[in-house]
């Protein structure tokens, strides 16, 4: 963990059974899980699918919905840098928390703490947008 930033880094380890059964909430499975990788990913970097073989079948996962059904406490995000494919189980490597849209509140206290102005940090969350006063 970096100091300040709780949830740089987090890894979440899944078993098998757990990941076909939250699969199985979403997609038709033809047997247990052979293997599990990461499909597409966002100008983000965040996974937007897995790719799940099942049988002789690979389906498209969507991240949100493995992430819905493993539980947000344990897989804090689908910012998943990496899968560790192990014997019994899946270990999810990962950083930050949420959804990845908006301000991340952790993120522009460090920025403040280094000095930036809210000017500076809101153009870095939101390039594009035009900060203004609306007058009542």
């Amino acid at each position: 963990m970096v100091l300040g930033l709780p949830h740089m880094k987090w890894v979440a380890y899944f078993a098998w059974p757990d990941l076909t059964a939250a699969i199985a909430e979403k997609r038709m499975l033809t047997g247990p899980l052979k293997t599990l990788r990461i499909g597409a990913r966002d100008a983000a970097g965040f996974v937007r699918t897995f790719l799940a073989r099942s049988g002789r079948e690979t389906v498209e996962v969507k991240s949100s919905d493995l992430r819905a059904a493993l539980g947000a406490g344990e897989m804090k995000s689908v910012r998943v840098r990496s899968l560790n494919i192990l014997k019994k189980g899946v270990e999810f490597v990962g950083g930050g928390s949420g959804h990845g849209v908006g301000l991340c509140q952790w993120g522009a206290r460090l920025q403040s703490d280094k000095g930036r102005s809210y000017e500076q940090i809101l153009k870095f969350y939101f390039p594009g947008a035009e900060l203004s006063e609306v007058e009542e």
